[in-house]
């Protein structure tokens, strides 16, 4: 028989008993769950960037775009001597609070200590002080809500000056946010499917030293017979890398059963859940990887472990 006949009658004889004993456990512990764990992650990310692809297409439009600019400059003022309070002088109060998506409520009247804690005296300017959502005018309360600006502010009508900025609304749609956070959170979840393989990643070449030595019978009865050294090394190496490669398929493969599984008992208690096919690029990514790191280290692994253990036979 040739050399090559060899080698593939042993590594075929060889795979059949990982897949009966401990290498089958070492693999499916360090190879199976590690790609099973990760392809949920690339899973479940991927339905709820579609699920939030979907409704933003069927509900949301585009954003009304605000006509015109305002030209506005940012100082501090101490009230009270306690603490400083942004004032924003602008030269049109109304746009100014469109841009900023704030909403204001006046009532004409006597002033209120509960919606305020400080009083303002601007000579010469219409001022309003905000403070925990309170609008104080020389003579209108009211509230304030904004959805870009938070804490407690000041706007003061004025006329332009030097170092002043002209602030402009970005023409932007509410699809583009949600597109964003869609492409963030999927980096994100790619990012911890490749964290989750990282300690297994680490252990390894532990696991499949441990592997090799489980073989050492087999390995003494393949080398009784005339195997030479290296055909031993290719066969093993082979029947490691086979079994690697079935550990993974069947990981990714448990991994995306179960991700949906999960998507279709959503289904059964009656949360909406659009599915949609899977790419593959995303998923072959990170089990791609670590299937490579294994192969890798397979016949690193390999060489250093049977010359130790043609010693023993």
């Amino acid at each position: 028989m040739s050399c090559w006949g060899r080698v593939l009658r042993s590594s075929l004889l060889l795979a059949r008993v990982c897949l009966r004993g401990e290498v089958l456990r070492i693999t499916l512990l360090v190879v199976s769950l590690p790609l099973t764990l990760s392809s949920i992650y690339i899973v479940g990310s991927s339905a709820l960037v579609h699920e939030l692809s979907f409704v933003a297409t069927a509900g949301l439009h585009y954003a009304p775009r605000e006509a015109g600019c305002v030209w506005a400059r940012v100082v501090y003022l101490n009230v009270n001597e306690v603490r400083a309070v942004p004032v924003y002088l602008v030269e049109d109060l109304n746009v100014f609070l469109s841009l900023y998506g704030c909403r204001a409520t006046y009532a004409r009247g006597e002033r209120s200590g509960a919606l305020v804690s400080a009083e303002l005296w601007v000579p010469g300017f219409i001022a309003e002080l905000s403070l925990n959502r309170g609008i104080f005018n020389a003579s209108a309360v009211g509230f304030v809500e904004c959805r870009y600006l938070k804490g407690g502010f000041i706007v003061v009508n004025a006329s332009r000056g030097v170092g002043w900025v002209k602030l402009c609304p970005r023409h932007s749609t509410q699809l583009e946010v949600v597109s964003d956070f869609g492409e963030s959170f999927s980096g994100a979840m790619l990012l911890l499917a490749f964290l989750s393989l990282l300690p297994f990643a680490a252990v390894s070449p532990l696991t499949l030293s441990r592997a090799v030595e489980s073989l050492s019978r087999e390995l003494c009865v393949l080398r009784g017979q005339g195997l030479g050294v290296d055909e031993l090394k290719c066969s093993l190496s082979l029947s490691l890398a086979a079994v690697a490669l079935l550990s993974s398929a069947y990981g990714v493969a448990a991994g995306v059963v179960l991700a949906h599984g999960a998507l279709w008992a959503l289904r059964f208690f009656g949360v909406t859940v659009f599915s949609r096919p899977l790419p593959l690029s995303s998923l072959l990514l990170p089990s791609g990887v670590y299937a490579a790191v294994l192969l890798l280290l397979v016949p690193l692994v390999v060489q250093s472990r049977v010359g130790e253990l043609e010693n023993t036979c």
